[in-house]
């Protein structure tokens, strides 16, 4: 699985919205899912995955555990 962290910075918190400035483009976040402890202007690390290695990893995996259980 590919992750890419991109840093964010936090530009405004509201008690629905946050307002967050990444690479110059700002972009509205749930407040919801940041951690309790944001604050103002500080930064956090968002994590992009590739949703499509993802399944073909979870895939992988289901195959290797059939054959354990099948005692291959």
């Amino acid at each position: 699985m590919i992750q890419k962290g991109i840093e964010a910075k936090i530009r405004e918190i509201g008690e629905d919205k946050t307002l967050l400035e990444v690479e110059n483009q700002r972009l509205i976040l749930s407040s919801n899912c940041l951690p309790e402890k944001s604050l103002k202007g500080g930064k956090l690390k968002l994590y992009l995955l590739n949703s499509d290695e993802e399944a073909s990893e979870k895939k992988l995996a289901k195959v290797i555990l059939e054959e354990i259980l099948n005692g291959k």
